[in-house]
């Protein structure tokens, strides 16, 4: 998947969630949570994670909160999966048969974009530990080595390059497919 596919991606759940999906998003906390430790610190984003399906892209894991010491700004993380048949999935961009999958991590202000972090390591991996298609419920770990272009001009405040590890997410579908 490349960026434009991720950028696709994350524009289609971004509607979703703000409601201009056919189907309405939830109007309550979904119940997720994701955590990692970045450069070794604890990094709890807590419970504003959104697991939906949108036809012709497949599944997509987003959370988004506002960076420490920065309200302005926000941090995102999306992870996109074209199926939940197989157990683990290179964090790095991949295409396969027309459907890709992939991570992001970024930066904004408001809407505007600050930095996108890609997936650098040769063993970044989310690994899917359970999913229950009869909830909905997923649990994931993961972890990896982001990096992107240096800027000195934008407002950020992650590095340019970090480490990710004991990454833990868990959220519960709330747009299933109509098949399995």
């Amino acid at each position: 998947m490349n960026r434009a596919m991720i950028s696709h991606v994350l524009v289609l759940l971004l509607l979703a969630l703000a409601g201009c999906d056919a189907q309405a998003p939830p109007t309550q906390d979904t119940g997720g949570e994701v955590s990692f430790l970045l450069d070794g610190q604890e990094w709890a984003v807590g419970a504003n994670v959104m697991f939906v399906y949108t036809e012709g892209y497949g599944y997509g894991i987003l959370t988004s909160w506002p960076a420490p010491g920065d309200p302005r700004l926000r941090q995102v993380l999306l992870f996109a999966l074209p199926d939940l048949s197989g157990k683990a999935y290179p964090l790095a961009d991949y295409q396969t048969g027309g459907e890709g999958y992939g991570t992001t991590i970024s930066e904004e202000d408001g809407d505007a974009p600050l930095a996108n972090y890609e997936s650098v390591g040769d063993g970044d991996s989310l690994v899917v530990t359970r999913y229950d298609p009869a909830t909905g419920e997923i649990e994931a770990t993961f972890e990896g080595t982001f990096a992107t272009a240096p800027n000195p001009r934008v407002p950020r405040t992650l590095p340019d390059t970090f480490e990710v590890t004991r990454g833990v997410v868990r959220a519960t579908l709330w747009n299933p497919p109509d098949h399995p």
